[in-house]
């Protein structure tokens, strides 16, 4: 298979295969008719190895010899199945075994190149997993790539959208088992990940839990001991129920992207079921804001403008929920771009990604003026007047689109996400301390003036630190002014005792307790004004 240029996905929950051939056609391999391989291995009594759909099927046989997601547990070196522990290397090279049987049936032979993907924080030990399971499967040694970073080539090649050296594309990833999100800039010599952050334990799976969640809700209540059967398995019958009902319930959550209700058949209860788009997006929306929450952190760290993102692009199966295209676009202001087979983008900008199906191109220099009949941004919908724009302008026809080096550069470590409140929280304590004591124990009115001010500065410059806590309501930012009313109106009560032991008129102690009054009243205006602009802290530009 001279010249044939292989690349593979090995993901959490499916593994995507692409075949360049000598001319620059890319094709994707299929697997029982279908692009996306599930990564499931089985293993049977007998010592050999199913993956992909016969994985997937066999599992209502014994779970306990199923392996639904081995790149999740690539850090526990082996996994039991059943009698025998297998190690992690063993299990991904049969998947990409899989691969390799299936490309050289396609194409006469094995590949010349191969290219693999993973994670951009992937150190030298997880890389080196998939470079020994890629030996083991057969293949040539892989060329790493990052994924956000064949994410961003496929952006640039493929779709043809130009971005210029300095800007950025976000790459925004929610597969099946995980959620990542990456910043990943255009330079000189590629594209570099400028800030990374993921949530390990949230993917596809868990919409799926809600949709079963939707069903539980319909027919547990006039059924309770067949739905204990069907989400409880003791046999082989009913494991087999309970795999198609979670395969059913999948179906069901790719069908509410299209339409508003969807019927599930739930076996054992035998019945239908109906569940909602509306219920659905509900039951989503705390999980999906937790990603725009992780989204907007991420463009903090990169320190990344509008003026500097190119483009919001969607990839992972799952991100064909439409509440995330939603809420990405209210919270950031730009349009997402979302294709209709988001699963294979990853694996064919790796080949992009990677000199040999084109010549790589630098990046194009940035002009300080936007080029003419610059096109609005491509997505799931224009942003409004006034808000950033996400895509640029594609490439003219017949020029060839810009293709990236892969750069495999770490992120950047971020600071301490605590430090602030922390801090914080140390300059309250010590504020409350100082009002709380200073009343009782001035022996002069120079004392407590300078009581009253120190105190009420830590706790002021407290109160503001603690506000930056990702954990902390906005609502509850008013516990701050709150706190130092009543400390106001300690002071308030302390007056005529002050004014005794210091022989002072009371007008003239009380001058402590007016400016405490004072400093209260600006906390409280603060507090309130400083809400709307905590929401647009990111940087980006939410839509007017």
């Amino acid at each position: 298979m001279g010249g044939y240029r292989l690349a593979v996905d090995y993901g959490t929950s499916n593994t995507v295969a692409m075949l360049a051939t000598p001319d620059g056609r890319v094709r994707p391999l299929l697997f029982d008719g279908a692009p996306l391989l599930p990564s499931a291995v089985y293993a049977q009594p007998d010592g050999i190895v199913l993956t992909g759909r016969d994985a997937q099927n066999s599992a209502r046989l014994d779970p306990a010899r199923f392996e639904p997601n081995p790149k999740r547990r690539i850090d526990d070196v082996e996994i039991l199945l059943g009698e025998h522990s297998w190690p992690v290397v063993e299990l991904a090279a049969r998947t990409l075994a899989r691969v390799a049987t299936e490309a050289a049936r396609t194409a006469g032979g094995p590949p010349a190149e191969l290219v693999m993907t993973c994670p951009v924080t992937w150190g030298p030990v997880r890389r080196d997993v998939l470079t020994r399971a890629a030996a083991r499967a057969g293949l040539p040694r892989p060329t790493l790539v990052p994924e956000p970073v064949a994410a961003a080539a496929y952006y640039t090649s493929v779709l043809g959208q130009e971005v210029l050296g300095g800007r950025s594309v976000v790459v925004y990833d929610l597969g099946g088992g995980t959620f990542d999100v990456c910043v990943v800039r255009r330079e000189d010599t590629g594209f570099h990940a400028l800030a990374y952050r993921g949530i390990d334990d949230f993917g596809g799976m868990d919409l799926d839990a809600l949709v079963v969640a939707q069903l539980a809700q319909a027919v547990a209540p006039g059924a309770p001991e067949a739905w204990r059967r069907l989400s409880h398995p003791a046999d082989a019958a009913d494991r087999r129920h309970f795999r198609a009902l979670w395969d059913d319930a999948r179906t069901a959550k790719e069908a509410l992207s299209r339409q508003s209700h969807a019927t599930v058949f739930v076996p054992v209860v035998e019945r239908d079921a109906h569940v909602s788009r509306e219920a659905f997006e509900q039951a989503a929306s705390g999980a999906l804001r937790r990603t725009i929450d992780v989204t907007l952190a991420t463009l903090r760290e990169a320190q990344t403008g509008p003026a500097d993102i190119a483009g919001l692009f969607l990839v992972g199966g799952s991100t064909r929920v439409p509440m995330v295209a939603t809420l990405l676009h209210r919270a950031t202001g730009i349009a997402p771009t979302l294709l209709e087979q988001p699963e294979t983008v990853v694996a064919e900008g790796a080949l992009r990604a990677v000199p040999g199906v084109m010549s790589a191109a630098p990046a194009p220099s940035r002009p300080t003026t936007p080029p003419p009949g610059r096109s609005p941004a491509v997505g799931l919908g224009a942003p409004g007047p006034g808000t950033a724009r996400g895509v640029a302008s594609p490439v003219p026809p017949g020029t060839a689109p810009p293709v990236s080096r892969p750069v495999p550069s770490p992120p950047r470590p971020s600071a301490n996400p605590l430090t602030g409140p922390v801090l914080g929280a140390v300059m309250l304590a010590l504020g409350m301390l100082t009002l709380l004591v200073t009343p009782n124990a001035a022996t002069h009115e120079r004392w407590l003036f300078l009581g009253c001010a120190v105190g009420s500065a830590l706790f002021c410059a407290g109160g503001v630190l603690s506000w930056f806590w990702r954990g902390l309501p906005l609502l509850a930012r008013f516990g701050v002014p709150a706190v130092h009313l009543l400390l106001t109106v300690y002071w308030f009560t302390k007056i005529w005792d002050l004014a005794l032991a210091l022989k002072l008129s009371p007008s003239f102690v009380g001058a402590p307790a007016w400016i405490l009054a004072g400093v209260t009243t600006v906390l409280f205006l603060l507090t309130a004004a400083t809400l709307g602009v905590r929401r647009r802290e990111p940087a980006v530009g939410r839509p007017r």
